[in-house]
């Protein structure tokens, strides 16, 4: 009788234990993500004291404020007493180099409306779950490692869709839903992408092997759910974006909900992943709670290409070129809600803001033109005839 250690099998003679090395490969990723996200947050740090600092980092956090009883623009300036002329220190001359050497993040790139810096954060995000997915992985005899990574874009597919977020207000003034949506869209892209490795692969080993695609609840559901979410990104194209807003957004909740039923029932890793997305619509939905407001507002159609809404009683809550989600009632459209540029200062900034604020809606979509036509048919009800000058 002989004692010591058991003896090890060689690595090349272990079977692949994919529900044990794959959901590593699945916390890696995020733990790649998130540290990077972190890290944004943290060089975002300065900025928003800076904002804290001068009262800006809230401004819109809770909505826009009116009827506060604010007074309105005054000049600041006179004759008597004129501003001293503006000097660099040296500190502020090293910020300007460093600004002037960063803003080549934002040159633009033709026909992508993305800029540099957008480019190479999706490069990095796409080349980090493709590392994920490939290495050392025996996709083709078994490629759950898609299946796993494809969860693991759950929480970032939700968290940069939706229009309020704590994310926006930790990385500062100006990173609001618009400037962050990017991401989302790109997201959703990897997680059809890897699902779809993972769906063809299992098919076609399927088909190799002489088993049923349809018929058990497993690759049923596969299935169902692999065809849920190649039609969330066919019908998520900019054409379909673009023209059928109305529909495309109905279907998008629709599509999604069912993708979410249909992939818990595929897999049993799924349901852990369906929670953090199911806290960000939850916080999204708390905070629009908060910020909804019923206003007053003057629409006018200078031609058949711009709108112009001016919003009666708000007096603060905004700055210049911020976002506000407006919706307007007329013609059925109740339930569409679309972002907006505020056009104008507060009125303790501007004197083109009293009493409230301007919002320009150029024709660029179905809701935009179907307001639009109804603003300039309103007009026209309201311009005299020769019949009513007589």
């Amino acid at each position: 009788m002989s004692s010591g250690a058991p003896p090890t099998i060689p690595l090349s003679l272990q079977i692949y234990n994919s529900y044990v090395e794959d959901p590593i490969w699945q916390r890696r990723f995020t733990a790649i993500w998130c540290s990077f996200l972190g890290a944004t947050i943290i060089i975002s740090l300065p900025s928003l004291v800076h904002a804290l600092r001068q009262g800006r980092a809230l401004t819109g956090f809770f909505g826009i404020s009116g009827g506060s009883g604010r007074r309105g623009y005054s000049a600041v300036m006179s004759e008597e007493k004129k501003p001293p002329a503006p000097s660099l220190s040296r500190g502020r001359k090293r910020a300007a180099y460093w600004d002037s050497l960063v803003s080549v993040r934002q040159w633009t790139v033709p026909y992508l409306n993305l800029n540099a810096g957008q480019i190479f954060v999706l490069a990095a995000y796409l080349a980090s779950c493709l590392v994920c997915i490939i290495k050392d992985a025996p996709l083709i005899s078994s490629p759950n490692r898609a299946g796993f990574l494809a969860f693991a874009q759950f929480p970032i597919v939700f968290l940069f869709a939706t229009k309020n977020s704590f994310l926006s207000l930790l990385l500062g003034p100006g990173h609001g839903y618009e400037k962050l949506n990017f991401l989302h869209r790109m997201a959703g892209r990897v997680m059809f992408l890897a699902a779809l490795i993972h769906g063809s692969l299992w098919i076609r080993n399927h088909i190799q092997y002489g088993l049923p695609i349809l018929g058990p609840q497993k690759e049923t559901s596969g299935v169902a759910s692999l065809v849920m979410l190649g039609s969330i990104v066919l019908l998520s194209l900019r054409p379909i974006r673009r023209w059928f807003y109305q529909a495309f957004f109905a279907l998008h909740v629709f599509t999604f909900v069912a993708f979410f039923v249909c992939v818990c029932y595929h897999s049993i890793y799924a349901s852990p992943w369906i929670f953090p997305p199911l806290a960000f619509y939850g916080a999204d939905m708390f905070l629009r709670l908060l910020r909804y407001r019923f206003k007053d507002a003057t629409v006018t159609a200078p031609d058949k290409f711009m709108t112009l809404v001016r919003i009666n009683d708000c007096d603060g809550g905004w700055v210049a070129g911020q976002h506000i989600c407006l919706r307007v009632f007329f013609s059925g459209r109740v339930l569409e809600s679309h972002p907006l540029s505020i056009l104008s200062a507060p009125p303790a900034y501007s004197c083109l803001s009293n009493p409230g604020l301007l919002l320009g809606a150029r024709v660029n979509g179905d809701w935009t033109r179907a307001l639009n036509t109804f603003v300039r048919k309103e007009q026209e009800k309201l311009v005299p005839t020769d019949e009513e000058y007589k």
